[in-house]
């Protein structure tokens, strides 16, 4: 499905993020993906809409596949989109696409954990941040503009202390995934 878009007169109608990017960034990746995310922009773009789900099944040699495409719309993408070769499987052409950088990753991340705050069970969020932080050596600056521009186009407070479940809360028995027990007793059971 890629390569049909990096072929397609739409190619730079679209930006690949998601982790499918971790194929990219990583030697082995740590986890898999079912799902396509594209961000998706262009004269004709839904200005009125956040985004589009497809879920279709395709045919590849008789075979019946599943598929799962998210597709937003406007996100801001700091710095640019990089072009990407996307690997691919059994020597196929490679893709050649646009995708996010890893600060944008890292910013709309943080942001969702922000404004979802106690809310976010998306643990894999917190280990995509912990894994992309080992993998690139970021510029501070380019880091902090992304996560600005971020906030600002999501109408999120950027907050000046901590911000996240991982503020504590869990420690304070708010949202405890140990079933309700406080840090506290939590921390007197496992010595």
């Amino acid at each position: 499905m890629l390569y049909r878009l990096s072929v397609s007169p739409y190619r730079d109608r679209f930006v690949l993020k998601g982790a499918m990017l971790f194929s990219l960034w990583a030697p082995v990746p740590y986890r898999a993906t079912g799902d396509l995310d594209l961000l998706g922009f262009g004269e004709n773009a839904p200005a009125a809409i956040a985004g589009v789900r497809l879920d279709f099944v395709a045919e590849l040699a008789g075979a019946r596949l599943p598929m799962h495409v998210d597709i937003g719309y406007g996100d801001v993408i700091t710095p640019d989109p990089v072009d990407i070769e996307y690997p691919s499987l059994l020597g196929q052409p490679a893709p050649h696409l646009r995708a996010y950088p890893p600060e944008t990753v890292v910013a709309e991340k943080f942001q969702a954990m922000v404004a979802l705050d106690m809310l976010n069970s998306r643990m894999k969020d917190f280990f995509d941040l912990w894994a992309i932080a080992g993998a690139f050596a970021f510029e501070g600056e380019v880091l902090a503009r992304a996560i600005q521009t971020t906030f600002e186009r999501r109408e999120t407070r950027l907050p000046t202390e901590n911000a996240t479940g991982a503020d504590g809360g869990l420690r304070r028995g708010k949202g405890s995934p140990v079933g309700g027990v406080s840090g506290a007793d939590r921390d007197r059971s496992c010595t």
